[in-house]
C-alpha cells in the first residue's frame, strides 16, 4: 500500500527555507495576450484578467514572451540558444512515494542552474478572486513542490518506465538549455507534477506544455518535437481528454513518417550523433507504433495504421543498458519475425517483446470479422497468442528482472497478450454482457451494435458459436483465464501508478468478464466457492482503479462506472439468494395458505 506523506509549504527536504516570489505588481516581459485568447487566436486586451475571460469566466493566465530568446530553424534542422534560467510555477506539495526524493536532492543544485525557460514565471490571475485594479496583478506564489528541479526526477521516477523514449535523465540535463527540448521539458514538467501534487490544479501547467507543442508543430518539427507530442498524448489520455489525445496522436503520426522516423536513415542522416541519442531514436518510432496499437485495441475508436507501415528501424535494447549507455547492435525486426527458427542467435530486449505483442493485437484487429465466422482463422490467431506465451525465454516469463525488480516492458507484454486473448475470444465464450453495458470509459460496450455490418458480424458470430457449442466453453475459459491473469499483474508489489495508464483499460476489461460471469452465476458451476471467488475478482478490480486514480482521471471515471453495476449485480444476487432461501423454508402448507389469502384480498378489491 502506497503512503501519501504530506509536506508542510514551509519545509522542502532539500531548503529549510525555500524562497517564495513576493506579490509584484507588474510582470515584465510577459506575453501581450493570455492563454485563452492565444489558443482561440482572438484580439487580447492585455488587461489583469482580460475582458474576453472575464466575459467568459474563464482563467486568464498570461507566460512570459519568448521573443528575443530563440533562433528559428527550418526544416529538421535545430540550433541551441543559450538562455537564461527561471523558475517555475509552484503548488503545494505532497508525496505520494518518497523513493525518488533523495536522488533529488543531490541533483538540485544542477537543475538550478538549468532549468527550463519554456516555463518561467507563470503569472495568473482567477475569475474567482477579483482584485482591485489598485491592488495589482495576482501572482500564484513559487513552491518547490512542482518545481522543475521536482517533477523532473518526478517524471523520470514515475512515468519514464512506462514509455521510455525521451533520453535517460543524466543524459538530458546537460541539454536543458536547447531549444529544441523546450517542448518536450514543458510536458515533462506537467507530468511530473501530476505525482506528487495530484489534488492541485495542474491546468497552468498543461497549458503550457500545450502551448509549447503547438507552437513547435507549427515552427519546427524534429525527433524531440514528435517525442513532446507523444509524451503529451499519452497523458492527457489518461488525464481524461481521448478525443483531444486521438487528434494529437493522428498529428504525431503524420510528423513522424513525414521526418522518415520509421526508416534508419533518419538515425544516420541526423547532425548529432551518439549511441544514446540515436537508441533514443529508435525508441520514439517504436513507442509510436506501440501506442497507435494500444490507443486501437483499449478504445477501439482508432485503426492501428502503422501497423502496415515499412520500417528497417533497429528494435530497442534492454533498459539498463539504455540507462548505463551500453547499447550493443540493435536486432532487427526480421530477426524478430525468425525468432526460434533462425540459427541466428538475438538477444531480444522486454522492449522487443513488447512490440512483439502488440503486432499480435494488430493481427486480431486486422482478422476480427474473419475471425467472427470462419473457426479455422480464429484458431490460427489463437496459435499466434498461445505461441508468444509458450516461447518465451526463462527471464521473460513474468514481469520481473533477474534481481527482482519490476520490468515494465514485460508487465505490458503480458498484458497485451492477455486482453488481445479477451477481444479474440469474449464474443464466441457467449458471456452475458447486459449488466456491463454502462461501462465505456475505454471502449463502447461490447455488445453494442452501431452499423449495419456490425449487426451482420454479431449475428454471424453467434451462429458460429452455436454451431460450435461443444466448445463454446472452451473460450469462455479462455477469457476467464486471460482476466483471472490480469487480476495477477495487479498484485504484483509495485504501486499500480507506476504503470502506464493504459493498464486501466486492462483492469476495465477484465472487470467486465468478471461482472458477467459473477451476474450469470458465479464461476459457471453456481457453487458459492466459485461465486466468492469471482467476486473478489470483481473487488480486486476496484481496489486497483482506486488506486490509480489519485493520478489519472480514467481511472476516476472508470471507477465509478465499475462500481455502479457491481452494486447492482450485488443486490440482485442478494435479492436471488434470498428468494432460494425463502423458497427452500417455506412449506407447501405455507404456499397454500398464502396463496389463500392472496385470492381473498383480490376478490375484495374486486368487489370494492
Amino acid at each position: 500500500m502506497s503512503t501519501d506523506l504530506s509536506i508542510s509549504r514551509a519545509t522542502d527536504p532539500c531548503d529549510a527555507n525555500p524562497p517564495l516570489l513576493p506579490p509584484r505588481v507588474a510582470e515584465p516581459g510577459t506575453s501581450g495576450a493570455c492563454l485563452e485568447c492565444r489558443q482561440r487566436h482572438l484580439k487580447c486586451d492585455g488587461r489583469r484578467p482580460c475582458k474576453r475571460c472575464v466575459d467568459s469566466e474563464s482563467n486568464c493566465v498570461f507566460v512570459p514572451s519568448r521573443r528575443g530568446q530563440r533562433t528559428h530553424t527550418r526544416g529538421c534542422s535545430q540550433s541551441i540558444a543559450a538562455q537564461e534560467a527561471v523558475s517555475s510555477p509552484g503548488i503545494k506539495r505532497t508525496q505520494q512515494d518518497a523513493g525518488f526524493l533523495a536522488g533529488d536532492c543531490r541533483r538540485k543544485s544542477s537543475f538550478r542552474s538549468a532549468t527550463s525557460p519554456a516555463l518561467g514565471s507563470l503569472v495568473a490571475w482567477s475569475k474567482f478572486a477579483p482584485r482591485p485594479a489598485s491592488a495589482g496583478p495576482r501572482q500564484y506564489r513559487l513552491h518547490p513542490a512542482v518545481s522543475f528541479e521536482r517533477c523532473i526526477p518526478s517524471y523520470y521516477h514515475h512515468f519514464h518506465p512506462s514509455h521510455p523514449l525521451v533520453l535517460p535523465q543524466q543524459h538530458l540535463l546537460p541539454r536543458v538549455k536547447e531549444e529544441a527540448l523546450q517542448p518536450l521539458l514543458a510536458v515533462m514538467h506537467w507530468v511530473g507534477s501530476k505525482y506528487i501534487a495530484p489534488e492541485m490544479d495542474q491546468q497552468p501547467l498543461l497549458d503550457i506544455a500545450r502551448l509549447s507543442v503547438d507552437e513547435a508543430q507549427t515552427k519546427r518539427a524534429n525527433g524531440f518535437t514528435v517525442q513532446a507530442m507523444t509524451v503529451l498524448l499519452v497523458a492527457l489520455d489518461g488525464t481524461g481528454y481521448p478525443q483531444q489525445a486521438v487528434e494529437l496522436l493522428a498529428r504525431t503520426k503524420q510528423m513522424a513518417l513525414w521526418l522518415g522516423m520509421n526508416y534508419s536513415q533518419f538515425i544516420t542522416e541526423s547532425k548529432t550523433r551518439s549511441g544514446v541519442l540515436d537508441e533514443s531514436w529508435r525508441r520514439t518510432w517504436w513507442e509510436l507504433y506501440v501506442l497507435d496499437g494500444m490507443f486501437a485495441g483499449a478504445h477501439r475508436a482508432t485503426s492501428f495504421s502503422l501497423f502496415d507501415v515499412p520500417t528497417d528501424v533497429g528494435l530497442p535494447c534492454e533498459e539498463d543498458d539504455y540507462e548505463t549507455d551500453q547499447i550493443p547492435e540493435p536486432c532487427s525486426l526480421q530477426d524478430l519475425s525468425d525468432r526460434d527458427l533462425s540459427i541466428k542467435r538475438c538477444d531480444f530486449s522486454s522492449f522487443s517483446y513488447r512490440v512483439l505483442s502488440v503486432q499480435n493485437l494488430g493481427k486480431v484487429m486486422q482478422n476480427h470479422e474473419a475471425a467472427e465466422v470462419d473457426a479455422t482463422v480464429h484458431a490460427q490467431l489463437e496459435v499466434l497468442l498461445s505461441s508468444w506465451r509458450h516461447n518465451l525465454p526463462a527471464s521473460k516469463r513474468d514481469s520481473l528482472r533477474r534481481d527482482g525488480r519490476p520490468d515494465e516492458m514485460m508487465f505490458q507484454a503480458h498484458m497485451l497478450n492477455h486482453t488481445t486473448s479477451i477481444l479474440l475470444h469474449q464474443s464466441r465464450a457467449q458471456l452475458d454482457l447486459a449488466p456491463a453495458q454502462a461501462i465505456d470509459a475505454c471502449a463502447p460496450p461490447a455488445a453494442a451494435s452501431t452499423t449495419p455490418e456490425s449487426d451482420e458480424c454479431a449475428a454471424a458470430a453467434a451462429a458460429a458459436a452455436a454451431a460450435d457449442h461443444p466448445r463454446v466453453s472452451l473460450h469462455a475459459r479462455h477469457v476467464a483465464t486471460a482476466a483471472n491473469e490480469i487480476g495477477k499483474l495487479m498484485t504484483h508489489r509495485t504501486p499500480l501508478t507506476l504503470h502506464t495508464h493504459f493498464f486501466i483499460c486492462a483492469v476495465v476489461l477484465a472487470s467486465i468478464v468478471q461482472l458477467s460471469a459473477w451476474s450469470g452465476g458465479g464461476g459457471g458451476g453456481g457453487d458459492d466457492d466459485d461465486d466468492a471467488g469471482v467476486r473478489e475478482q470483481v473487488r480486486l478490480c476496484i481496489g486497483a482503479l482506486r488506486q490509480m486514480s489519485s493520478v489519472w482521471g480514467l481511472a476516476t471515471k472508470a471507477l465509478g462506472q465499475v462500481r455502479g453495476v457491481a452494486g447492482h449485480v450485488h443486490f440482485v444476487r442478494t435479492q436471488s439468494r434470498q428468494m432460494e432461501q425463502f423458497l427452500v423454508d417455506v412449506t407447501e402448507e405455507d404456499m397454500m395458505s398464502m396463496f389463500a389469502a392472496d385470492t381473498l384480498t383480490l376478490a375484495d378489491i374486486g368487489t370494492v
